[in-house]
């Protein structure tokens, strides 16, 4: 009996939602998605600025922040995608503009 009240009290979920997990395992799986985005971002930029033809802008310290707070926008994703995708198109039309690497060498 206990059970069933237990299930009872329970929000049930819409068709098509998910559970939302909470927590210390869902801080885990936030800072293991920024770090992941960080490492591809900074280091692809990085690799893309010495095969550039003719040679970008080389990366310097504030490329390098504005690569890490490009990352960091990924913990945006799910409180506010819409500030998320403002910010990093921000982001990106200033790394550009400053002439730093663009894309990857035979990708134009």
């Amino acid at each position: 009996m206990a059970a069933r009240a237990a299930a009872l009290a329970r929000p049930s979920l819409q068709p098509g939602q998910r559970a939302r997990r909470r927590g210390p395992l869902r801080a885990v799986g936030e800072v293991a998605a920024l770090i992941a985005i960080a490492a591809v971002v900074i280091g692809g930029s990085n690799g893309a600025a010495h095969d550039q033809v003719p040679p970008a802008r080389a990366l310097d310290a504030p490329a390098f922040v504005l690569l890490a707070l490009l990352a960091a926008t990924v913990l945006l994703r799910r409180r506010a995608p819409l500030v998320m995708l403002l910010a990093t198109s921000l982001l990106l039309g200033l790394f550009f503009a400053a002439g730093w690497a663009g894309w990857p060498a035979g990708c134009r």
